[in-house]
């Protein structure tokens, strides 16, 4: 029943707020939410979209049979993820997102050498917004911030 209500929110709600794409994010719990998110933003053409899009894509690799194909997708993404931060450099959203990514990336795929200046930023972010910023909430929470 939660996956439909998630699925139906994606679906029926039109874009409006980065609050929305926030929320949303954060509440995908499986597979097919992950691939609804990537339908849903995907056709945005904003930085923050797309880099959201970009972490689900990512995801996705855990879902393909062959590690060959797991690397290609996590890497294709990544790239993509890399291209849109060396673009807009400030974007805080761009920077939680690597942050969160390369928190939680394997080891192996020695994807973490932003984490100290990414997460400077997000401290710095959460010092000069208010509290009750969306934004800054996740920060603090996902972050441990």
């Amino acid at each position: 029943m939660k996956a439909f209500l998630l699925l139906l929110s994606l679906y029926a709600f039109p874009l409006n707020d980065v609050k929305s794409l926030l929320n949303d994010f954060h509440r995908i719990n499986s597979e097919t939410e992950e691939k609804a998110f990537i339908k849903k933003y995907g056709v945005e053409n904003s930085a923050t979209y797309q880099a959201y899009v970009c972490s689900m894509e990512m995801k996705q690799a855990e879902h393909a049979f062959s590690p060959i194909k797991k690397l290609s997708i996590f890497n294709d993404s990544k790239d993509k993820l890399e291209k849109l931060i060396s673009k807009n450099p400030e974007n805080i959203h761009l920077r939680y997102i690597r942050y969160l990514v390369q928190s939680n990336a394997p080891s192996f795929l020695a994807y973490n050498d932003n984490l100290e200046v990414d997460r400077k930023m997000l401290k710095e972010y959460i010092k000069s917004n208010s509290s009750d910023d969306t934004l800054s909430k996740y920060i603090k929470i996902k972050c441990s911030l």
